[in-house]
């Protein structure tokens, strides 16, 4: 477990210090770079994932299945996207144990 959270980490940084580059004023001064990373899959991948990711949180329980393998592109990549994630439920005025 320690091996994966660290490699995510790893990733959750570059993402981090990614999102603050493309969204620095001089950035879009940047015609070329900025119509490649546009047009390009460049980020793709993690658009989808926190689309399914919080479709899922939106619709509570309700997920793609397994079952969804055998369906389109869009659905097996929402069980791939969401397989394993909790979603967490907190009831309305809950305090919690105290």
């Amino acid at each position: 477990m320690d091996e994966y959270r660290e490699k995510i980490l790893v990733k959750a940084t570059a993402f981090q210090k990614a999102a603050k580059k493309l969204q620095d004023p001089a950035f879009m001064h940047d015609v070329i770079l900025m119509k490649y990373l546009a047009e390009s899959k460049f980020g793709n991948d993690v658009v989808d994932w926190i689309d399914d990711i919080e479709r899922l949180e939106k619709t509570g329980r309700k997920r793609d299945t397994t079952w969804a393998l055998g369906g389109g592109k869009k659905e097996r990549r929402r069980v791939r996207n969401t397989m394993g994630y909790r979603v967490e439920r907190h009831e309305e005025g809950s305090q919690g144990s105290q």
